[in-house]
């Protein structure tokens, strides 16, 4: 296509034109069609728009009415577009495009006028050169003014006066000033003059790192390009880094009508400082008339991205426990500002008074673990791992530990600019305790005429005390008679069973022990309960201060039960089926055993078995199980119907035959049997049983 500058004389009645042809390029750009009043419209809604990316032709952009009478002459023609803006050398806005009008009279002269986009003040105007637009005469034939209303015109940048967006107005107008004059506008829609993104803003290694683009139409006459860190937490600059910048084809394609958008893309870098942590920051972009760029500027926020240095970081304590009088540590914590921080400290923690009880500088290590489960962003992740082992002593019992995990500037103490890492694991040192028995047999002396026979103990005490009572006894105690029998102090082994299972108890690794008390050969039988204590004391002879534990699990002579276990004479615990009465009469008779001695002695052990449950159910007489052996070995609810049914089983299940006595009367029930070869009485809610009638 060819630019043809037309100058208009009059020859007679009619207009001609002389052509002078220059080389141009046609962009397409908006055909809408839109009206200027005679005064600027400062009111209404105004559409901004921001890319061009149509190459159409001025016939597939235009549209032409028809009147009813078929004359197309009469047909109304107002429409326009901008093929493309540009900038000369000197840096000025070149605009190029074309508008038909059909109302058009002699004298008439064509201006183009430029609007601030926010608020449609005239920023400047100009007469347009006339450019021939042959493409143009013909998609509109009938329009008075179509082939040589192609126009071009130089608007200086500085006019645009710093504007973010602007509007182009074509005016046709007998006014040598460029008024209106009773012809057409046509009002482009809103340009932006500037526009920008951020496409990277992160910290790499110890630069923060930045890379987008910035066009803008004030770039030819403030040729400083600057990139500006801004802190927006305490509302300041950090720093500036001047750029050159790099072509940006892709830039140019979406944002064809800014200035200087073939060349607009930037990369930046930061050198990271301790001033930027846990500030948030920004980046602006600035074109500046000046080379310090401190003034004559035009400035673009970028707000799609910020970021905080310090915030984005995570750890984990994989081990927070005890070994003796030592805290033993390990886990990682990954941080961005390790990169600027690189001395790493694990500091131990009173949270019950609040102060610091022990801080080591420990170096991370290797944990490419950490970096592939979704912790690779942060910039440490693959070597933030660490493992250390804290004293300890008395003045922490009762207190409460935690760790916390922090990278500084200072390499001596860990203090100065720092970024820490609570955990929420906690060492609770307030008294704990734990134990258990292994081992409680009863051995009778060597021979017939031993008065003395032996009781084996073994099991373990883990106790926080045990630091400051240093004296270990093991009590033996009868629990029917409340004495106790004897005691002896033992002397503890390594235990890392225990250790592994109650890590946070100060003496879990060595918590075992074992001893053999010599006892008289009637103590076992006379059916007393013999329990153990473990007693932690400050005295050899474990009176004074001490921290004892009833050991549970095990005791001697008394089959009981406790919660969901029934125990036999030895302390050995079996869970209490609870799918059928039977299945619970089966264990009795198993934990019972055959014959030993009598089968009253057997019956009778059977006996307080069912005792027990009776004595842990309710006594009722209207429950729906209270008559039945589901009642008392399931339900917790019994009468002496149901107490005596229930042991009725059991003596089936040890083959014995019964009669029950009073049954279905309301009086006191009981079984009647055969035991070594002699009538006896059975009573399962009482827990006993004799030869003869009952009670005798």
């Amino acid at each position: 296509m060819e630019k043809e500058h037309i100058k208009m004389y009059k020859s007679g009645k009619r207009w001609l034109t002389a052509l002078v042809t220059v080389a141009a390029v046609s962009l397409l750009g908006w055909t809408t069609a839109a009206h200027a009043d005679t005064t600027v419209n400062t009111t209404g809604s105004q559409t901004t728009v921001t890319a061009v990316t149509s190459t159409a032709t001025a016939a597939s952009n235009a549209s032409t009415t028809v009147m009813p009478n078929g004359n197309s002459d009469a047909t109304p023609v107002n429409n326009a577009c901008l093929d493309g803006i540009s900038s000369d050398q000197q840096g000025n806005l070149v605009l190029s495009g074309w508008h038909a009008s059909n109302i058009y009279q002699p004298g008439t002269q064509h201006y183009l006028l430029v609007l601030n986009g926010a608020n449609n003040q005239e920023l400047y105007r100009t007469p347009a050169t006339v450019i021939n637009r042959p493409d143009v005469q013909a998609v509109y034939p009938q329009a008075a003014i179509s082939g040589n209303g192609g126009f071009q015109a130089t608007i200086p940048t500085a006019r645009l006066a710093g504007a973010d967006s602007y509007r182009i107005v074509s005016r046709y107008t007998t006014q040598a000033n460029g008024e209106p004059s009773g012809n057409q506008d046509f009002w482009f829609p809103v340009i932006s003059s500037k526009a920008g993104c951020l496409d990277s803003f992160k910290v790499t290694g110890l630069q923060i790192t930045a890379s987008g683009w910035h066009a803008d139409d004030q770039a030819a006459i403030k040729p400083y390009h600057y990139l500006i860190l801004f802190d927006q937490t305490h509302n300041r600059e950090v720093t500036r880094k001047l750029v050159n910048n790099r072509t940006s084809a892709d830039v140019r394609r979406a944002m064809p009508l800014i200035a200087n958008s073939s060349r607009a893309r930037f990369n930046v870098s930061f050198d990271l400082t301790p001033a930027m942590l846990n500030n948030q920051l920004v980046l602006i972009s600035r074109y500046s008339g000046s080379q310090d760029g401190n003034s004559n500027y035009s400035d673009y926020y970028f707000n799609n991205r910020s970021l905080t240095i310090g915030n984005h970081q995570a750890g984990c304590l994989d081990r927070f426990g005890l070994n003796g009088w030592q805290v033993i540590a390990a886990g990682w914590h990954a941080a961005d500002a390790s990169a600027m921080l690189p001395n790493h400290y694990l500091i131990l923690f009173d949270q019950t008074l609040g102060r610091e009880i022990a801080r080591k500088k420990v170096a991370t290590t290797a944990s490419a673990d950490v970096a592939q489960n979704g912790f690779g962003n942060i910039a440490n992740a693959d070597h933030s791992r660490f493992s250390a082992t804290f004293n300890i002593s008395p003045n922490e019992l009762g207190h409460r530990l935690v760790l916390l995990s922090r990278y500084s500037d200072d390499p001596n103490y860990g203090e100065g600019h720092h970024v820490d890492q609570w955990f929420n694991n906690t060492i609770d040192l307030h008294e704990k305790q734990a134990a258990w028995l292994d081992a409680l047999a009863y051995e009778q002396g060597d021979s017939i005429y031993s008065v003395t026979d032996y009781l084996d103990v073994a099991g373990w005490h883990a106790d926080d005390m045990a630091a400051l009572y240093p004296h270990h006894f093991i009590i033996l105690y009868d629990g029917t008679t409340n004495r106790e029998l004897a005691r002896k102090e033992v002397t503890n082994t390594a235990s890392p069973d225990v250790a592994r299972a109650n890590s946070d108890i100060l003496n879990a690794n060595r918590a075992r022990f074992s001893t053999t008390f010599e006892v008289p050969d009637d103590a076992f039988e006379n059916n007393h309960i013999i329990r153990i204590i473990s007693r932690y004391s400050d005295s050899s002879n474990g009176e004074g201060h001490y921290s004892q534990e009833w050991i549970s699990n095990r005791a001697l002579n008394v089959p009981y039960k406790q919660g969901d276990y029934l125990y036999d004479r030895a302390g050995n615990a079996y869970r209490i089926p609870t799918d059928s009465p039977e299945h619970v009469a089966q264990l009795i008779a198993q934990l019972v055993g055959p014959v030993k001695t009598t089968q009253l002695a057997q019956v009778e052990q059977a006996a307080r078995y069912v005792n027990a449950f009776c004595n842990d159910g309710r006594y009722t007489m209207s429950g729906p199980y209270y008559n039945k052996p589901y009642g008392v070995f399931i339900a917790h609810e019994f009468s002496c119907a149901g107490g005596t049914r229930a042991m009725g089983l059991v003596l089936n299940e040890l083959g014995y035959s019964y009669r029950h006595v009073n049954e279905n009367l309301y009086t006191h029930q009981w079984c009647e049997t055969v035991l070594d070869g002699r009538k006896a009485w059975v009573d399962g809610t009482n827990g006993c049983a004799g030869y003869g009638e009952y009670g005798e």
